[in-house]
């Protein structure tokens, strides 16, 4: 869905994380934040006599999800924007607000979103952003041992077998 709205990976990276960092396992934050881009993007739970995810963003809490020529904005900023709207909301809009924006199930982490403080969003933001070469280094540290060494020799031995079997291949 995130790819979809061509949200980057590092604004998902960046809710992924604000919502672990709020306790909530990695997978139920996933699952969280593709339900609430689903429910703004289509504007679930709307109805003539009552708004939706999309209506309740903007009309509630004056947060634009789109951009004037239909394109989705970056989800970041609508975050930080709601994030700035919410702190004048008493709990029970809290409340409301967050399940209509998010659902039943996801409005843990939409709450997570919301309730993040500044310093530490910016913390996070700025460990993704400095992430550069950390999988290498992994991966590096993860086969500098024999348990590594015996991985590398099984896929040698792999690829000796896979040459040796293109080779036989024709003549059996």
């Amino acid at each position: 869905v995130a790819g979809a709205m061509n949200y980057s990976i590092e604004d998902m990276a960046e809710m992924i994380g604000t919502m672990a960092n709020s306790g909530i396992k990695a997978t139920n934050a996933g699952t969280a934040l593709r339900s609430i881009i689903t429910r703004l993007s289509t504007d679930a739970g709307a109805s003539s006599k009552k708004l939706g995810a999309l209506g309740t963003l903007t009309e509630k809490l004056g947060v634009q999800f789109y951009e004037a020529d239909g394109s989705a904005r970056d989800f970041g900023d609508v975050i930080a924007d709601a994030r700035e709207k919410w702190k004048g909301l008493t709990d029970q809009q809290q409340t409301s607000y967050g399940k209509m924006i998010a659902g039943t199930n996801a409005i843990s982490g939409w709450l997570a979103l919301m309730n993040a403080a500044p310093a530490d969003v910016d913390k996070l933001t700025t460990a993704i952003e400095n992430c550069v070469g950390a999988a290498t280094d992994m991966s590096t540290t993860m086969i500098d041992n024999l348990s590594g060494d015996m991985t590398i020799l099984g896929s040698a031995v792999d690829g000796m077998k896979i040459k040796l079997s293109k080779s036989l291949t024709p003549a059996l």
